[in-house]
C-alpha cells in the first residue's frame, strides 16, 4: 500500500491493498513524501484492539526523479515490511508517519491514516512439547556453548584478517582483500598464523574455509534494490495518474450497474459489480465517446458520534462504576477524554475505561468525590464483505450517507 505526504507532513492521498489477519510482511507499506533523503522516517501503529506499538524505523529507498510539489522539492520513498504483530487482530489500524532530521534534532509527525486488516483464523499456539524435545533444546545449548568457548563465534570475527594474529580452529574473520567487496572465511585448524585466505584469487584451503564471498551475492543485492526502485517509480506515476483522473470526475454523481450499457452519460461515474482481485467495484466513465476505466474501488461505510456521559459521585460502588453507552459494536472505536474542568479530578484518581459491547466499564484507584463529566467517541468503520454481499443502490443511499472510498480517498458524491 502506498501513502502520500505533502511536506506540511498531511497525509493527502493513500492507495490500500488487501491486508488479512495474521499474515507477516507479506504486505509493504510505501511512505512517499517530499523530504530530504538524509530524513530518518519511522513508524508507529495503533491496533483495532487501543494497543499502540513503538515506533520502528522505515527503509529508505529512494529520490523518486522528476517527481515534485509545488515548491520544487523531490519526492522520496520510504518502505515498512508489516510484521504479524500488526495483523494480529481485524480491524483498522491506524498509522502514523515521523521524520527526524539530525541536522536541526526534530522530530516531526505527519497525520494519522489507516488501513483495514481482514477478519481471519485467531493464530493457535501449538500443544505443550513432549518431554524429550527439552533434551533437545539443552543438547542445542551446549553445542553453541562449545562452539562459543572454541571460538566459533570469536568476537573478532567482526575484524580484518591480521598476519600477525592466531587463530584457532572454526574461527571466523573478515578477509577485505579478495574481489571488490571482500569475504568472510573460518580456520580450519588451531595455530593458525600468517596464512593468507586467498592465493591468487583461490581459496588457501589447507587453512581456511569460505563461509562467504560477498564479491558473489552483491550483483544480485544491487539487482534487487534497483528492481525496487523501479517499482516504486511505477506506483509512483500510477498514483499520479490515478489521482488526476480521479480528481477530474469528482464531481460527478455515481450510479451502480450490472453491466456497462452501450453508450453513456458525462454525468455519471458507473459503478459495474467486479471480481478482479479484491476490488468490489470497477469505476467507469464515459468520455469523449468511449468507456474509460478508473480502476477498482471498495465501500466502506464510516461513521463518528461523540456523547458525553455523566459520572456520578454517589455512582462509584467498589471503585467501579458501568455506564450504559447506545452505539457502541464490536467494529468501534472508542476513546473517552474527561471535560477540561474535570481533568485533574479524572487523573488523580486513576480512572481507567474497559470498553465491552454492553457499555464501558469505568475503575478508578481513589473514588472521587465529585461527579465527572466525561466525552465519548464512537467511530465505526465496516467493508462491504465478499462480491456475494454487495449493496444495492437503495442500501448504500441508506448506509453509507453518501459517501464512498475510492482506492482510500473518500469522495463526497450527490447521490440521484
Amino acid at each position: 500500500m502506498i501513502f502520500f505526504a505533502d511536506n506540511a507532513g498531511t497525509i493527502v492521498k493513500s492507495f490500500p491493498s488487501p491486508v488479512y489477519q495474521g499474515s507477516a510482511n507479506t504486505n509493504t507499506i510505501y511512505l512517499i513524501a517530499p523530504f530530504a533523503s538524509n530524513a530518518e522516517a519511522s513508524v508507529a501503529f495503533l491496533l483495532p484492539n487501543g494497543e499502540a506499538t513503538e515506533r520502528e524505523p522505515m527503509t529508505y529507498q529512494s529520490e523518486i526523479e522528476g517527481v515534485t510539489n509545488e515548491n520544487g522539492s523531490t519526492y522520496s520513498g520510504w518502505s515498512y515490511a508489516i510484521p504479524n504483530d500488526i495483523t494480529k487482530y481485524y480491524g483498522v489500524v491506524t498509522v502514523q508517519f515521523f521524520f527526524y532530521s539530525s541536522s536541526d534534532g526534530v522530530l516531526s509527525a505527519t497525520s494519522s491514516t489507516s488501513f483495514v486488516v481482514s477478519k481471519g483464523v485467531p493464530s493457535v499456539l501449538p500443544p505443550e512439547p513432549e518431554a524429550d524435545v527439552y533434551d533437545a533444546i539443552l543438547s542445542n545449548i551446549a553445542s553453541l556453548r562449545e562452539q562459543l568457548v572454541s571460538g566459533f563465534f570469536a568476537s573478532r570475527a567482526v575484524f580484518p584478517w591480521n598476519i600477525t594474529y592466531t587463530y584457532g580452529t572454526n574461527e571466523i574473520v573478515y578477509y577485505p582483500s579478495i574481489g571488490k567487496f571482500g569475504a568472510v572465511v573460518r580456520s580450519k585448524r588451531d595455530g593458525n598464523t600468517g596464512n593468507t585466505p586467498y592465493v591468487n584469487g583461490e581459496i588457501n584451503s589447507q587453512w581456511w574455509t569460505e563461509v562467504v564471498n560477498f564479491n558473489t551475492i552483491t550483483d544480485d543485492f544491487f539487482d534487487e534494490i534497483k528492481a525496487l526502485e523501479q517499482q516504486t517509480k511505477k506506483y509512483a506515476q500510477i498514483a499520479q495518474d490515478a489521482a488526476e483522473d480521479l480528481g477530474s470526475y469528482a464531481d460527478r454523481s455515481i450510479i451502480f450497474v450490472e453491466s456497462l450499457p452501450e453508450t453513456g452519460s458525462e454525468n455519471y461515474l458507473y459503478a459495474v459489480v467486479s471480481d478482479v482481485g479484491s476490488n468490489l467495484f470497477e469505476l467507469w466513465v464515459w468520455d469523449g465517446g468511449a468507456w474509460k476505466s478508473l480502476g477498482g474501488a471498495n465501500l466502506i461505510s464510516s461513521g463518528e458520534v461523540t456523547r458525553i456521559v455523566n459520572l456520578p459521585a454517589s455512582g462509584w460502588q467498589n471503585r467501579t462504576q458501568s455506564v450504559q453507552v447506545d452505539g457502541i459494536t464490536e467494529s468501534s472505536n472508542v476513546s473517552v477524554v474527561p471535560e477540561d474542568s474535570d481533568a485533574a479530578v479524572y487523573v488523580i484518581s486513576e480512572i481507567k475505561v474497559e470498553v465491552t459491547t454492553e457499555g464501558l466499564i469505568f475503575t478508578c484507584s481513589t473514588t472521587p468525590t465529585e461527579d465527572i463529566t466525561v466525552y465519548v467517541t464512537i467511530s465505526t468503520t465496516a467493508e462491504v464483505p465478499n462480491l456475494s454481499q454487495y449493496y444495492t443502490e437503495s442500501e448504500v443511499d441508506a448506509l453509507f450517507e453518501n459517501y464512498i472510498t475510492v482506492n482510500g480517498e473518500t469522495l463526497l458524491i450527490k447521490k440521484e
